[in-house]
């Protein structure tokens, strides 16, 4: 079976299909992550040249944001102060915040937003230094501040396992099982003779086994049942 791409997760939202209502559609992690970062892109605070390469990487390839909290290092007159912004990927993993949605996709819901500001020890300096520096953390603190009442305690959901890497695992799972199946049915096989057996299931996997000298074929092929569930046929035979 040939493996398809991974699904892009930052493309992927939860939506809540209630029996009555409508339906609806909440923002994921990327979606706030990227509110916050055009945030800092139109606050006019100054960010040092990592900090700036960081947002400007953010927002102009999608693909960067994260699901989690996001470092932006700001700088005025030569001092510099780091803020971590954006959803706490830790805050909310527990198995009461697990949902799965109608496709079989699973998410994590969150609702803690981190806003820090992180400062080293920058030694002695004089009066308009410790005054810039002051007022840069004085100006970070506020940023985060808004930040923090505008998104904290707002529902998102990071989707954490596609259908499709649930399925992928499924799978290896099943197929786990007929190699374990075919260990088994080693024993007091002789050369040129067949144990088979019937799962419910799906897979073409061919694999030979080898103990010592002794060497064995499992050989797997699918058959539809008229449900179209299919089933496999296990044959393992012993070659030499």
């Amino acid at each position: 079976m040939m493996d398809t791409p991974d699904t892009d997760k930052s493309q992927i939202r939860y939506t809540y299909a209630p029996r009555r209502g409508s339906p609806k559609t909440y923002p994921n992690a990327y979606d706030v992550n990227r509110q916050i970062a055009e945030r800092l892109r139109a606050s006019g605070l100054g960010l040092s040249p990592y900090g700036k390469h960081a947002l400007d990487n953010a927002l102009d390839h999608p693909s960067a944001i994260r699901a989690g909290s996001m470092c932006f290092e700001l700088e005025r007159a030569g001092l510099r102060v780091t803020l971590y912004v954006g959803v706490d990927e830790y805050a909310s993993m527990s198995v009461h915040d697990d949902a799965s949605d109608s496709d079989g996709n699973r998410f994590m819901r969150q609702t803690k937003v981190k806003a820090e500001v992180n400062w080293s020890a920058i030694g002695s300096r004089d009066a308009a230094s410790a005054l810039v520096y002051a007022k840069l953390l004085q100006d970070a603190a506020l940023f985060c501040a808004e930040i923090t009442t505008e998104f904290d305690g707002k529902e998102t959901f990071i989707c954490w396992k596609t259908a499709e890497e649930s399925r992928r695992e499924k799978q290896a799972t099943f197929e786990e099982s007929l190699r374990n199946w075919a260990r088994d049915s080693r024993k007091n096989l002789r050369v040129g003779k067949e144990r088979s057996q019937s799962f419910d299931g799906r897979s073409e996997l061919t694999e030979e086994l080898r103990v010592g000298e002794k060497v064995y074929k499992l050989t797997c092929k699918v058959s539809d049942d008229t449900d179209g569930s299919g089933r496999t046929h296990a044959s393992l035979v012993r070659v030499a």
